[in-house]
């Protein structure tokens, strides 16, 4: 199970990192989380340190790839780069 906050307005502080829960039952799944620095707690980390969205979702698959002993693929902080940027390169 996995689920985040609306963004918490507290201090005046615009800032939209919001806590993620995962939950589960196989602790193999967390390992690729606690690689990546979550950690237990409601606090989000410092601004520097969050995670995109497309970040989770590469996340999400290298943990689900790792539990089920397939060869996890590459984790991509901004999700799969566009064809048009893989093609300029």
């Amino acid at each position: 199970i996995m689920g985040d906050h609306q963004p918490p307005m507290y201090k005046n502080n615009p800032d939209f990192t919001v806590p993620v829960h995962v939950l589960v039952r196989n602790h193999k799944l967390l390992r690729e989380f606690r690689n990546r620095k979550f950690r237990s707690g409601m606090k989000p980390p410092k601004w520097e340190k969050r995670m995109y969205h497309e970040g989770f979702f590469s996340l999400m698959v290298r943990a689900l790839s790792r539990a089920e002993g397939v060869g996890p693929p590459r984790y991509r902080k901004r999700g799969e780069p566009s064809a048009k940027s893989e093609n300029a390169k």
